[in-house]
């Protein structure tokens, strides 16, 4: 992305950010509440429209898009809070996002013949993803009875279902035990190299992001304080000083 801008009224949420996130990597956005990491994300997946600036995905121009568009293309966000159907099984959950179901076709939807076999093509699918994330056990559950960290990969998984090119994840772990953190976030990196997914994501625990990505952006008032690797954000005196209080 080059020079986006993203505005409410008067509040410049996004300034001028321009920033590269590398095809196969797993890259942090950092930066104190408030700093525009989530409206970027949302400008980003064409949840918010940009009000200038260029945003590039795959060799292509997105930025003016709509969201379903983008997410067509490969490029896919999750949300902060999971955004689940607690009344539906895990199941159902991982395969409602599956794309061109034709039984939610009408003309096709009242002849099961129609559709069967894709469905059961789904299921298996969305049961190769559950296995992913070491979820296949509740596969049967209510989304309302899985734990909050499960919740966080169940959300994983219906983005997988998508098939992306590229997750934007904000805050995968926030609310969740540190050691389903850590498993979050090993469980993102078997993604990306068996799957070949690109990973851009905000996270506030520094202690468990800093072990898994590759490069990590800072944002402050909009714009981009400082870029590097974990230990060259950690050694940067300016980040040290704005974002972690020393």
């Amino acid at each position: 992305m080059v020079d986006v801008v993203k505005s409410f009224e008067s509040l410049r949420a996004v300034d001028k950010v321009s920033l590269t996130v590398k095809e196969g990597s797993l890259t942090g956005l950092i930066g104190p509440n408030g700093s525009g990491k989530s409206t970027l994300f949302n400008v980003i997946s064409g949840i918010e429209r940009a009000d200038s600036g260029e945003i590039y995905f795959l060799g292509g121009c997105i930025d003016g898009l709509p969201s379903h568009t983008i997410f067509g293309k490969g490029l896919v966000k999750s949300f902060q809070d999971p955004k689940l159907f607690l009344g539906m099984t895990v199941l159902d959950n991982v395969m409602l996002p599956a794309r061109n179901q034709l039984g939610e076709k009408p003309y096709k939807a009242p002849f099961r013949s129609t559709w069967r076999d894709q469905e059961i093509d789904i299921a298996d699918k969305a049961g190769r993803v559950l296995n992913t994330l070491a979820m296949k056990g509740l596969f049967r559950q209510s989304a309302a009875e899985i734990s909050g960290g499960q919740m966080k990969l169940l959300e994983v998984g219906r983005t997988l279902m998508g098939e992306p090119r590229m997750l934007l994840l904000d805050e995968p772990t926030a609310g969740v035990a540190p050691i389903r953190a850590r498993e979050i976030f090993e469980r993102m990196v078997r993604m990306r190299n068996e799957l070949g997914i690109t990973f851009f994501i905000i996270e506030h625990r520094l202690e468990v992001l800093f072990n898994y990505v590759d490069y990590v952006y800072v944002m402050h008032r909009g714009k981009i304080l400082a870029e590097g690797t974990s230990g060259e954000i950690l050694e940067n005196g300016t980040v040290a000083e704005v974002y972690l209080g020393a």
